[in-house]
């Protein structure tokens, strides 16, 4: 700006000296013709500064966006970790999980079975003031495991395959079984009772049959 000022004053130096010698009624158109001439070219100038700042602050406010953007993704991927590490992770749920479901096995009433493809076990037990509940379920693999611990531990494995079906779509582990499947469940547990107190009245008959019979 000042370079430019020095120059159109350089240019018109001899008008602008001319003018102590000018009368008063001279003096103004000239010096009005200088002062617009000086201000047109200040303020092209001055636009044409104001139209590269614009252009300039737009761009580094693209790129400040952008970093954001970046720092906002890394910030979110140290918050949720690797997607390697979260996948082990979950894994590692699901097997502690696992783990504290097959602990809680051997404490179950009746398993419920499809009769391979899945298997839900039900605890209940008189002094449960609630619905019975489910304490472990699978399919596959995992049905196949339950099965098997059931069975090391006396516990009833019965097929009911809607029963199982049903159990294992629309109950957790540790939730209590539905309204709708009452009578069902019901079912199942008077046949386990059942099944109780055969085993019971055939052990107390071999009890009671002495080694002279």
């Amino acid at each position: 700006m000042g370079a430019l000022s020095w120059s159109f004053v350089k240019g018109n130096l001899e008008e602008i000296l001319s003018l102590s010698r000018m009368s008063i009624y001279g003096v103004f158109p000239i010096l009005k013709d200088i002062i617009l001439g000086l201000f047109s070219r200040v303020g092209i100038c001055l636009l044409a500064l104001a139209a590269v700042d614009y252009v300039v602050q737009r761009f580094e406010f693209q790129k400040d966006l952008r970093m954001t953007r970046e720092e906002v993704k890394e910030e979110w991927k140290q918050m949720e970790g690797d997607p390697q590490i979260r996948s082990l992770r979950k894994q590692k749920q699901r097997q502690m999980a696992a783990a504290r479901m097959m602990s809680a096995l051997p404490d179950s009433t009746v398993v419920v079975t499809n009769p391979t493809h899945l298997a839900v076990a039900l605890r209940y037990e008189d002094s449960m003031k609630g619905a019975p509940v489910v304490t472990a379920k699978g399919m596959d693999f995992m049905a196949d495991r339950i099965r098997k611990v059931a069975g090391e531990h006396g516990i009833p494995i019965l097929e009911n395959k809607p029963l199982a079906r049903a159990l294992f779509r629309h109950v957790e582990v540790g939730q209590e079984i539905p309204v709708e499947l009452y009578q069902a469940v019901a079912e199942i547990l008077a046949t386990v009772y059942r099944m109780e107190e055969k085993t019971k009245k055939g052990t107390g008959m071999r009890e009671n049959v002495g080694p002279n019979r």
